[in-house]
Formats: C-alpha cells, sequence, structure tokens
C-alpha cells in the first residue's frame, strides 16, 4: 500500500464494494477491482479456512 501511495479506506473500499470480481492468476485467490474517475484499485484476496480474508496484494492503475 505504502508504495502505491493507497490508503486503507481506498483499498477497503475496492474489498468491500468492487465493481468487477475475477479470478487471480495466484491459486485460490479473487482480484476486487475498484473503479474511479482516471484510475482503479485492485485487491488479490482469499478467505482462509477459519472464514477470514488475506490480502495478498494491492495495485494502483491509472486508465487512459
Amino acid at each position: 500500500m505504502g508504495q502505491y501511495g493507497l490508503h486503507r479506506g481506498g483499498v477497503m473500499d475496492a474489498f468491500n464494494k468492487p465493481d468487477r470480481e475475477e479470478w487471480s492468476p495466484i491459486p485460490n485467490c479473487k482480484s476486487y477491482i475498484k473503479n474511479y474517475k482516471d484510475y482503479e484499485i485492485g485487491v488479490i484476496a482469499r478467505q482462509k479456512e477459519d472464514g477470514t480474508w488475506l490480502i495478498i496484494s494491492c495495485w494502483y492503475r491509472k486508465l487512459y
């Protein structure tokens, strides 16, 4: 998060209220993507056996 200058609120918004979900290239993980005006935030996460979620990665991408 720090590398991309992302704040927890934006990452959690993408995870909790994504505009789209898709399977990640990482096994057993899904990508949660939130679109904004000129950028999108993505979160790659998986659900653990105990029901909690583990965020593996997050990213920021400008839309052109």
